[in-house]
């Protein structure tokens, strides 16, 4: 999202390429562009409006018939870190009524997002975009 907000080259440092997966703050990810030489200035003015072209209506558009269409309303955009905790153990020699397996209350609580998802309107929208296990090891209860 900050990429349009800031001139890029070769001397930045790809700070925002990989902050989600690093767990940098935005905070940080700022701190490391101005070590890279970038000076961060917040906009001097607040734009009434802004015009952009996008094509992520494609699908949508070419489903219609369309060659073009008209926005008229933005996604919000929320992107949450969830991390569900569990009780590592052999596969083979736990008993299920023993397991504190985290996989399987993440795929609950996933399950029962998208089961609330599918009561709303189409306009909302809900994506699992990363998905990660550990010990992400065969045989083991996560």
């Amino acid at each position: 999202m900050f990429r349009s907000w800031l001139p890029s080259g070769p001397s930045i440092p790809r700070a925002f390429d990989d902050w989600r997966s690093i767990r940098r703050t935005i905070h940080e990810c700022l701190t490391l562009l101005e070590s890279g030489g970038l000076e961060y200035r917040p906009a001097s003015f607040s734009p009434h409006a802004f015009r952009e072209l996008h094509i992520e209506q494609g699908p949508v558009l070419e489903q219609l018939g369309k060659p073009v269409g008209i926005v008229s309303g933005i996604q919000r955009v929320n992107w949450y870190c969830i991390e569900v905790e569990g009780v590592a153990n052999h596969a083979g020699t736990s008993p299920r009524q023993a397991r504190r397996d985290a996989f399987d209350g993440a795929h609950e609580l996933v399950s029962a997002l998208k089961a609330a998802i599918r009561e709303q309107d189409d306009d909302l929208r809900f994506t699992i975009g990363k998905f990660s296990l550990w010990p992400d090891a065969v045989n083991t209860i996560a």
